[in-house]
C-alpha cells in the first residue's frame, strides 16, 4: 500500500517516545489448547505488562489459531491463539467481549498521548468496534472516550477509524485512506503525543505501517475517565451495547506516550527504522570531495543533515575499505567509507557549512548511535562525537555531549552526558585489535532508563551486549537520554577542554543517529529479518462431506534481504501421521499452494505450511480445518388441514426477536396465522380473516415484533388482495387493497419503515398489464396505489405464472426483482427506487450474456446482502440438465453461479444470514423421483459451495419462507408437494450459539403418514 500521504511522514515523524511505558498488554494466548475458559475469571485474558489489567470474558468468544503472524515481528514471541466475536443483536444482554472491570488502566492518565494497538478483522460490513473505552464523558455528546471501529455508512464508506475525545472534551475522528477488505488481518497503531493524533496501518502483503492520518490540535491527549476498556465492542451515547465485532482480534497492546512506527507491534527490521540522520558516504568522484557543497555527504534519511568539511581544505579520502559489500539490514550497495589521518580534519554538520541541521538539536530521549570504524593504530582517537562542553559549569567535566571513542588503553567506549548533565559511561570488555573492522551500537531506552553498548567484531555471528549502565559516573538514575543542546556532530576526532582532538588514524562507514532504541535485530550489521513470514493464509472450496472435492491451502509467503527457496505443506488427518508435499508457485508472485485430498465427513484436518530462505532460516505456519459438519435440521409439522390447490402458497417470516410466524388457508374456511412461543414450539393457530382468503399470503414483522399480511382475496378469480395486521397483540379486521387482479392471485409484500407496500399484477381480461404498488399507512388502514410500468410486467394469459418479488434495503428504498415479461422472451429484471417512497424504479436488465434469455421460473428467491446487493436464484434452461442459477450484482458487476439440477422444477429462496456473514440458497430438486427434496448452498467459506442436500421421502413443492435469526438460527418452511394439505417448518441451529433441544420435536401425523424423519445428511 503506497500513498502519497506518506510523503509526509519526513514532516510529522514523531520526535522521540516519552514516558511510553506499556499499560496493558492482551496477548488473548490464555486456555488450554484454546479452550473457553470457565474459572478465575479476573485474570483469564492475561495482561502481560507489570501492571495486572487482567481482562474477564462476558459473552465466550471463540479461541482460534488463525492468527495474524505465527511470530510477533517486533517482539518474537510465539503467537498461537486469537479471539474470534460472532456478531450479536446489539440489543442483546450477551454481548461478545472482554473488558476490565476496576482494573488501574480504567483510570489511568493518558493525557501526556497513548499508542493503542491491535491486529484485527472483519467479517463484515458494519459498524463494528475492536478497542473501546466506555463512559460518556460529556453530558451533551454521545462519544465515548475512545473507539477504533471498522465503519460501513449507507453510501459504502467502508473504512475504519480511531476517535477520540482529548482532555478538552473535544472529538477527533482519524479514517484510513483506503476501504477494508473482509476476512483480512490488519495491525493498527492509535496514536497521540497529547498535542497531536496520528492513524498507521499495516495491510497484509506490506512490509511497513503506513501513516493514513494526522490531526493536530488535541489537547492533553485522552480525555481521564474511570470507565472500563473492551476488545470486541464498543460505546455510543452512553450504552454499552453497540458495535458488536464479527471477526477475529489479537495482541492488544496500551502504551502510555506515543510510540514510534518502528517500536509497534508488527515493525520489524530495518525498513521499520526511521532515522534521523544516515550518512552512509559513497558520494563523489572517487570519494573526493568537490568544492564546498552542503549537500555532498549526504544524510540519505531524508532529514536534510548533510555533512561537510570542518573548514580546512585538509580532505579525508574515500576509500574502498569497507565492512560488507552490502550492508545486511538493509540490502544496499557499500562500497565507499571515509579514511581518516590524525593530521586530517574531521566532517561534521556544521552551521557555516551545511546551513544548520535538525540532529543538531534535536532531543534524544532515547536513542540509538550506530557506526562502522576501524582503528589502524592504538591509541586515543574518536570515530564519532557531539561537540560542545555541557558540564564544565556544573560537574567539571570536559568531554563533548556523545563520543564513541577508541580509547589510548585499547577499550571502546561510548560515553555522554544525560538531560541532568551527568556523566554515562559504558566499555568494551574486550581489547580492540588495529586494522579490524568494529560495528558499534551505542542505545539508550528512556523507558528502561538502560544505556548500552553493542559491538560486532569481525569474528562474530551478532552483535554482542558490551555493558549496561541504568546509573551515571555519579550513582545517580540516568535520566531522560542525551543533554539537550545545539552543538553539531563530528565525525573523525573528538574534543576536550572545548579544543578539536584526537583525531582518528582509521576509517568510518554507515554512521546512523535514530531517535529510538531499536532492538538488536535492527541494527545495521544484522541481517534483516528474513525468516518468510506469512499472510493471508486460506482453504478453499470450503470441504463438506456431500462433495469430495480436494482442498487448496494457499498462503502469500513475504520476506526481506533474502529468498523463498523450499515450501512444503504437511497435514494430518484426526491426529494421525504427517503427510508432506511441496507448494507451488502461482501466477502471482509470493503465493503458494498446495491440495490436500478431500477427506470423510466430520474429519479434523492439521496442516503445517513450512518455508525456508536462503539464509538457511525457516518459518512455519500451523492451522486446521473441520470437514463440515453434518447439519441437523429438526421437523415441525405446521398444519395438515391447508386449501388444496396449485400451489398453496404459504407463507412464513421471522420476527426481530427470532420467532417464526406461519399464514396459511385453512381448507374452505379462512387464513390462518400459528407461531412460535419458542423454538420448534407452536402456538394454537388463530384466524385472521372470515372469508376464503389467504390461498397466496406474504408476511412481514414490523419492528413492534407484530406481523402484517396480506392475502389473497379468492371469492372468485377476480377477487383481489386483502391487508390485516396485528396491533398490540389485537388482529384487526382485513382491509380490501386491491380487485382488478390476475386470476392465480400471486403478490408480493414488503414494509417500509413498518408501513406495508404490496407489489400485484393488474388483470388483463381487464385491458391492463401494468404492475401496481399500493402503500399502506403504520395503521393499515388506507393504501394508495401506483403504476410500476417499466418494464412491461406480463401482459398475456400465459405469462401470468412469471414471478416478482420485492424487498426494502437498509436505505428504506424498496428493490424489486422481475422475471419477464414472457411472450418470446424470458428475461430478468431489477429495479432500485429512486427515492425513498417516490415509487419510481431505476431499472436494469441482467446480461444477456449471463441469462441466455432463457431463465424461467415459478417462484424467484431474492434477497439483498448486508451492503444491499442483490441475489436472485431461479431456473435457467441454457445447461443440460437444466439448473438453479443464482444472479448476484457486486457494485456494477452481475455474476452467475450455478447451482444443482433442478429439471422442470424451479422453486427457489435466498437469505442473508448476519450470524455468519454470507448468503444461503435453497432450491428443490429434479423432480418426484428424485429423493433429495432440497439443495443448500452457501458462499460462508468465501466462495459458493453446496453445503449438503437433504434426502427423505418428501418433495418441495413451493417454499413458504427462509430466513435465518440474528442469532443464527436457520428457519425453512414449504408446501411439500401438489394438492398436499401439509404445511413443514425445518429449524437448524449448527451455525448458531443456541443449543439443539434436548427432547426432539416429532409430529406424530408426519411421522405416521409420510414416514419423514430427521433429514439425512447425504453421503
Amino acid at each position: 500500500m503506497k500513498k502519497t500521504i506518506i510523503a509526509l511522514i519526513a514532516l510529522i515523524t514523531l520526535c522521540g517516545t516519552i514516558n511510553a511505558d506499556t499499560i496493558a498488554y492482551w496477548r488473548l494466548e490464555e486456555g488450554s489448547s484454546g479452550s473457553t475458559h470457565d474459572t478465575d475469571l479476573d485474570k483469564y485474558f492475561v495482561d502481560s505488562s507489570v501492571y495486572s489489567n487482567h481482562m474477564s470474558r462476558w459473552y465466550y468468544p471463540a479461541p482460534v489459531s488463525a492468527v495474524p503472524a505465527a511470530t510477533i515481528p517486533q517482539s518474537g514471541l510465539t503467537n498461537e491463539i486469537a479471539l474470534n466475536f460472532c456478531k450479536r443483536n446489539d440489543n442483546y444482554t450477551n454481548l461478545m467481549c472482554i473488558t476490565t472491570h476496576s482494573k488501574p488502566i480504567d483510570s489511568h492518565d493518558f493525557s501526556n498521548g497513548f499508542t493503542i494497538e491491535c491486529a484485527m478483522k472483519n467479517r463484515t460490513y458494519g459498524w463494528n468496534a475492536t478497542v473501546s473505552k466506555d463512559g460518556k464523558p460529556d453530558s451533551a455528546s454521545p462519544f465515548n472516550p475512545f473507539k477504533l471501529i471498522f465503519r460501513y455508512d449507507n453510501v459504502g464508506d467502508a473504512r475504519f477509524n480511531y476517535e477520540f475525545m482529548d482532555g478538552a472534551s473535544n472529538v477527533h475522528g482519524l479514517f484510513t485512506t483506503f476501504p477494508f477488505k473482509m476476512d483480512e488481518w490488519y495491525w493498527v497503531a492509535c496514536v497521540s503525543d497529547g498535542d497531536q493524533a496520528w492513524l498507521y496501518v499495516k495491510e497484509p502483503g506490506d512490509t511497513d505501517y503506513d501513516l493514513e492520518a494526522h490531526v493536530t490540535g488535541v489537547t492533553n491527549g485522552l480525555i481521564n475517565t474511570t470507565d472500563k476498556w473492551a476488545v470486541g465492542r464498543g460505546c455510543w451515547d452512553g450504552n454499552n451495547i453497540v458495535n458488536a465485532h464479527y471477526g477475529s482480534i489479537d495482541e492488544v497492546r496500551i502504551s502510555e506516550g506515543a510510540l514510534s512506527p518502528n517500536q509497534f507491534l508488527a515493525a520489524s527490521g530495518g525498513a521499520a527504522v526511521s532515522p534521523e540522520a544516515y550518512w552512509r558516504f559513497e558520494e563523489g568522484t572517487n570519494g573526493v570531495h568537490q568544492g564546498n557543497l552542503d549537500d555532498y555527504y549526504v544524510d540519505s534519511s531524508g532529514n536534510g543533515n548533510h555533512m561537510a568539511t570542518d573548514i580546512s581544505p585538509i580532505l579525508s579520502s574515500a576509500s574502498s575499505d569497507v565492512p560488507f559489500s552490502t550492508v545486511p539490514q538493509t540490502g544496499e550497495a557499500d562500497t565507499l567509507s571515509r579514511s581518516f589521518s590524525t593530521a586530517v580534519q574531521n566532517v561534521g554538520t556544521f552551521a557555516d557549512e551545511t546551513g544548520g541541521n535538525t540532529v543538531d538539536s534535536i532531543n534524544l530521549n532515547s536513542f540509538t548511535v550506530e557506526l562502522m570504524a576501524k582503528a589502524n593504530v592504538s591509541g586515543w582517537q574518536m570515530a564519532l562525537c557531539k561537540n560542545g562542553e555541557p558540564s564544565w559549569n556544573v560537574n567539571g567535566w570536559v568531554d563533548p555531549a556523545f563520543v564513541i571513542k577508541f580509547r589510548g588503553d585499547n577499550k571502546i567506549q561510548l560515553a555522554f552526558f544525560d538531560k541532568t548533565t551527568n556523566f554515562v559511561e559504558c566499555w568494551s570488555s574486550f581489547d580492540y585489535t588495529p586494522g579490524e573492522w568494529y560495528q558499534i551500537a551505542a542505545v539508550y531506552d528512556d523507558i528502561t532508563g538502560k544505556a548500552s553498548l553493542y559491538i560486532k567484531e569481525e569474528s562474530d555471528a551478532d552483535y554482542e551486549l558490551e555493558e549496561s549502565k541504568t546509573t551515571t559516573w555519579a550513582g545517580t538514575p540516568i535520566v531522560g537520554g542525551l543533554v539537550d543542546s545545539s552543538f553539531s556532530w563530528s565525525i573523525g576526532r573528538g574534543m576536550h577542554w572545548g579544543q578539536q582532538i584526537d583525531g582518528l588514524d582509521g576509517i568510518v562507514d554507515e554512521v546512523r543517529i535514530s531517535d529510538t532504541a531499536l532492538a538488536v535485530s535492527q541494527f545495521l550489521g544484522n541481517l534483516l529479518n528474513t525468516k518468510p513470514v506469512f499472510y493471508n493464509v486460506q482453504f478453499s472450496p470450503y470441504p463438506t462431506p456431500t462433495e469430495k472435492n480436494i482442498v487448496t491451502i494457499q498462503s502469500i509467503i513475504t520476506i526481506s534481504g533474502a529468498t523463498v527457496t523450499n515450501v512444503t505443506l504437511e497435514y494430518s488427518v484426526n491426529s494421525g501421521s504427517y503427510v508432506e508435499m511441496p507448494m507451488i508457485t502461482n501466477t502471482t508472485p509470493g503465493v503458494y499452494l498446495a491440495d490436500i485430498p478431500a477427506q470423510t465427513s466430520n474429519s479434523v484436518v492439521d496442516f503445517i505450511i513450512n518455508a525456508v530462505n536462503s539464509e538457511e532460516q525457516t518459518s512455519s505456519y500451523t492451522s486446521r480445518y473441520d470437514v463440515v459438519q453434518s447439519m441437523e435440521w429438526e421437523t415441525v409439522q405446521v398444519a395438515t388441514n391447508c386449501a388444496l390447490w396449485n400451489p398453496n402458497m404459504t407463507s412464513m417470516a421471522i420476527s426481530p426477536d427470532g420467532r417464526a410466524g406461519f399464514v396459511y388457508r385453512e381448507g374452505n374456511i379462512n387464513a390462518r396465522y400459528i407461531e412460535e412461543s419458542s423454538l420448534g414450539v407452536l402456538n394454537t393457530p388463530v384466524a385472521i380473516s372470515s372469508d376464503l382468503q389467504g390461498l397466496v399470503s406474504n408476511i412481514r414483522f414490523g419492528n413492534d415484533n407484530e406481523p402484517r399480511v396480506s392475502l389473497s382475496y379468492d371469492v372468485d378469480d377476480f377477487g383481489g388482495v386483502t391487508y390485516v395486521q396485528r396491533t398490540n397483540g389485537v388482529w384487526l379486521s382485513p382491509i380490501m387493497v386491491v380487485t382488478n387482479f390476475f386470476n392465480e392471485r400471486r403478490h408480493a409484500m414488503t414494509l417500509v419503515d413498518d408501513k406495508p407496500s404490496i407489489l400485484w399484477y393488474e388483470n388483463y381480461q381487464a385491458g391492463g398489464h401494468l404492475g401496481k404498488l399500493c402503500d399502506g399507512n403504520t395503521a393499515g388502514d388506507t393504501f394508495t396505489c401506483m403504476e410500476v410500468d417499466v418494464p412491461p410486467f406480463p401482459n398475456f394469459p400465459g405469462d401470468h405464472r412469471r414471478p416478482f418479488a420485492i424487498t426494502t434495503g437498509t436505505d428504506s428504498k424498496r428493490r424489486i426483482a422481475l422475471h419477464g415479461p414472457g411472450w418470446g422472451a424470458d428475461l430478468l429484471y431489477y429495479g432500485v427506487e429512486d427515492d425513498i417512497g417516490s415509487g419510481a424504479f431505476d431499472w436494469e436488465e441482467v446480461p444477456l450474456s449471463l441469462t441466455h434469455s432463457n431463465v424461467f421460473a415459478e417462484q424467484i428467491g431474492f434477497a439483498l446482502d448486508n451492503n444491499n446487493n442483490p441475489y436472485i436464484v431461479l431456473r435457467d434452461e441454457n445447461t443440460n440438465p437444466t439448473c438453479a442459477a443464482l444472479y448476484y450484482k457486486n457494485a456494477s458487476t452481475w455474476t452467475r453461479q450455478y447451482l444443482s439440477a433442478q429439471e422442470f422444477w424451479n422453486r427457489a429462496a435466498v437469505t442473508y444470514d448476519s450470524w455468519n456473514d454470507c448468503m444461503w440458497v435453497v432450491h428443490n430438486s429434479a423432480g418426484y423421483d428424485s429423493l433429495n427434496i432440497l439443495h443448500l448452498w452457501s458462499d460462508r467459506s468465501g466462495s459458493w459451495k453446496q453445503e449438503m442436500a437433504v434426502t427423505n421421502s418428501l418433495f418441495i413443492e413451493t417454499f413458504s419462507g427462509f430466513e435465518v435469526t440474528d442469532l443464527g438460527v436457520m428457519k425453512l418452511a414449504f408446501s411439500p408437494f401438489d394438492n398436499s394439505p401439509d404445511f413443514l417448518y425445518m429449524y437448524c441451529t449448527t451455525f448458531s450459539d443456541i443449543p439443539e433441544p434436548t427432547v426432539f420435536i416429532w409430529i406424530l401425523g408426519i411421522l405416521v403418514t409420510l414416514g419423514i424423519m430427521k433429514p439425512r445428511r447425504s453421503a
